[in-house]
């Protein structure tokens, strides 16, 4: 299983066009994050940021987090480390991860021992199911 999200990215060309830019994030970099991410050494509380701040993450002051993993240990650039919001929106939604209910400070933490990769399958083949159903 892959998850895929898009960011609208302004095109060079024709400023008054959006394009959308994809990154898939691959079931084995999704069970790192997910590992680290529960990992007691990194976050004792068991909350962990989205901590994808560009300028952070590129003088290296970004604190641990969804984006610094994503930027450090998976790569990413500071662009693409920015999907840890579309993440954590994700997995909020499929009612995986608790959030602190902040719009800045933004911190989520495992709401339950589910498997995150069927979880997601389940939810999102309920949803169309029900929107073929509505149709």
């Amino acid at each position: 299983m892959a998850i895929q999200v898009g960011q609208k990215k302004e095109n060079k060309i024709n400023k008054n066009r959006n394009q959308l830019v994809c990154k898939i994030i691959k079931e084995p970099e999704m069970n790192r994050l997910i590992e680290y991410l529960y990992d007691d050494n990194y976050f004792p509380n068991n909350w962990f940021p989205l901590s994808h701040n560009v300028e952070k993450l590129n003088n290296g002051t970004e604190k641990h987090g969804i984006g610094k993993f994503l930027y450090t240990t998976l790569n990413y650039s500071e662009t693409d480390s920015q999907i840890s919001s579309h993440i954590a929106t994700i997995f909020y939604n499929a009612n995986l991860w608790e959030w602190n209910n902040k719009k800045r400070g933004m911190e989520f933490k495992k709401k339950e021992n589910k498997l995150w990769c069927d979880t997601l399958k389940n939810v999102y083949l309920n949803k169309v199911e029900r929107e073929n159903e509505e149709t």
